[in-house]
């Protein structure tokens, strides 16, 4: 009986120790316009409802949250593009337009021109003072106008990950990719319009995923341990 109880502590203790916070529903009143990841322009449209920012007249433009992410996180939301067959995207890492971590995704109209060879279809890019490099590519993925997509792009334990899922057809991912950038993926997050017109919505920040590895508490090794022990002594008829 006391080896369960100290087990049943002992899975409290870790389920404290791997808490993670929820998502949180981002106001976009909030966010920052900043200069294009790829461009570095600020041009076209922009209207911002607290939960939609929409950027049109096939203009340029970053839109990014004012507190930095931080080690482990997740972003989420919907896009679509109601017009043209440019790109539409995620930022991360953003310090501005000549350092950055940037999602982007054509319409079937356009590609990635910091990079040599160009990036079509689906890409992530980053650059650092300037030089960009390709660090993931599907070249023959495009969007679908007026289709809302839903949107998730992560960084746990130093790896980027990102899918794109039809509304209608949630976590069936139509585009996924995976990479290692060799910059930080800390700093401001958001989204960005190349050359296109597009609404962004819904977006939540988690910036404490489940996923995250917590360090145990003091003492929970040596309690661990204790228990480990104390399991073997009973079975021996001690």
């Amino acid at each position: 009986m006391r080896t369960s109880f100290l087990a049943s502590g002992f899975a409290a203790a870790l389920a404290a120790g791997g808490a993670s916070a929820a998502p949180v529903l981002q106001d976009l009143t909030t966010w920052l316009s900043a200069p294009e990841p790829e461009t570095e322009l600020q041009s076209g449209g922009i209207n911002v409802t607290p939960q939609s920012v929409d950027m049109g007249g096939n203009g340029y433009r970053a839109y990014v949250s004012p507190v930095p992410v931080v080690g482990d996180w997740v972003m989420a939301g919907q896009m679509r593009a109601y017009s043209d067959d440019d790109t539409m995207g995620l930022v991360l890492s953003y310090g501005d337009g000549s350092n950055n971590i940037r999602i982007g995704w054509e319409g079937g109209g356009d590609w990635e021109s910091e990079v040599s060879p160009f990036a079509n279809g689906v890409w992530i890019v980053e650059e650092t003072g300037g030089v960009a490099a390709t660090i993931f590519e599907d070249a023959a993925n495009f969007w679908s106008l007026n289709v809302v997509y839903d949107f998730e792009v992560s960084s746990i334990g130093g790896i980027l990950s990102f899918s794109f899922a039809d509304s209608a057809n949630p976590g069936v991912a139509v585009a996924s990719g995976q990479a290692t950038p060799g910059r930080s993926t800390d700093g401001q997050v958001g989204v960005y319009n190349g050359s296109n017109n597009t609404v962004f919505s819904n977006i939540t920040i988690d910036r404490a995923p489940s996923t995250t590895v917590v360090p145990l508490p003091a003492g929970l090794p040596l309690l661990t341990a204790g228990l480990l022990g104390l399991a073997a002594f009973r079975r021996r008829g001690g």
